[in-house]
């Protein structure tokens, strides 16, 4: 198996900001704490027993900022994929998550807690984001070797995307309204492993250790 690990970009928001979707539309850099964050997430990569052999980020400047502090800690080539880009939250980007409530509150809570894709407000369809990821899946398939390890970089919405590869899971989030229990922080980590055709989880929402280099 494929040792994958997904890592969410640090913050880009800080206090007093009130966070909002951001999407592809809006390409925030990290803040300072962001920045302390992925630092912090370059260390532990470091100091894995098999470090990440190559770093995939999708093309938003969060993404490649996260990625390019993260190689300076392990020299590892980076691949830059549409696949890991954020989703296009098409009529909810810029608005906070109070203002999406207000307008559209069943189709907000269809998809925070159902995962129930809003298609009268994305700008994309879910298929053709699955198939984004399952191709980049295949690609690591075909080329790296079974014990490697590869680091991706990517947004919370495609994170979320990728408990559909997980045997059962997205179905069994979808029946108990579960969704938000798989929110993964900026700056943290979920450790997996690839196989063929099943993504399996062994840790998730993970805080890296402040682990000096």
């Amino acid at each position: 198996m494929i040792s994958l690990i997904i890592a969410r970009h640090g913050n880009t928001f800080e206090a007093p900001t009130v966070p909002y979707f951001v999407g592809q539309t809006i390409d925030l850099p990290l803040t300072q704490q962001g920045q302390a964050q992925i630092h912090a997430m370059g260390a532990y990569c470091h100091a894995l027993p098999t470090m990440p052999k190559k770093i995939y980020c999708g093309p938003l400047l969060r993404h490649q900022q996260t990625a390019q502090i993260i190689q300076h800690y392990i020299h590892s080539p980076i691949e830059i994929s549409e696949a890991l880009n954020e989703l296009a939250f098409g009529l909810w980007e810029g608005l906070t998550e109070s203002q999406i409530k207000q307008r559209w509150p069943q189709q907000f809570q269809g998809w925070t807690e159902e995962g129930r894709w809003p298609t009268d407000c994305f700008t994309e369809t879910a298929r053709d984001n699955w198939t984004n990821l399952k191709q980049l899946l295949i690609q690591l398939t075909n080329h790296q070797a079974e014990q490697d390890c590869v680091l991706w970089v990517t947004s919370q919405g495609k994170i979320r995307l990728l408990l559909k590869f997980v045997n059962n899971l997205w179905d069994q989030l979808a029946r108990n309204k579960t969704f938000p229990s798989y929110k993964v922080n900026p700056g943290n980590i979920c450790r997996c492993q690839w196989h063929r055709t099943e993504l399996k989880i062994q840790s998730w929402n993970e805080k890296p250790l402040l682990i000096k280099p």
